[in-house]
């Protein structure tokens, strides 16, 4: 992941406006993760509008790694989520609850995330690698 000196103020943003308020903190934010790709997206949009250069001032990841994640200008780096086995569990906890055998449903359950590093974040990761 990136090293927590790397992410300061905003962490995550919803919206472009938020992206907007983040470039006016002191000290600015080095990056800004997004709840998902859309919002990502919209951010990337957001800082170019007002000049600010991703990654070089500001990396941007987003979550869900939609395909158009790898298009964009940077290409945003993004959390890839297995997207069948997520259903898959859903599946079984619904089945389990069904049948009574997952009473109180409170139960954690883990799924490897994979993140597909691109331009968004280069710098970022860079930095990572250098320690």
């Amino acid at each position: 992941g990136i090293r927590d000196d790397l992410v300061t103020g905003v962490q995550t943003c919803a919206l472009p406006i938020s992206a907007t308020l983040a470039i006016q903190l002191d000290p600015k934010p080095t990056a800004i993760m997004a709840s998902n790709d859309e919002s990502a997206l919209a951010v990337l949009a957001a800082l170019r509008r007002h000049g600010i250069d991703v990654p070089g001032q500001i990396a941007v990841t987003g979550f869900d790694d939609l395909p158009s994640a790898s298009y964009s200008a940077p290409s945003l780096t993004s959390a890839s989520v297995p997207v069948s086995e997520v259903g898959a569990l859903a599946v079984r906890i619904l089945l389990e609850r069904l049948e009574g055998s997952e009473p109180d449903g409170r139960k954690s359950h883990t799924l490897a995330v994979e993140v597909q590093e691109r331009e968004s974040s280069k710098l970022a990761f860079s930095a990572q690698d250098s320690d």
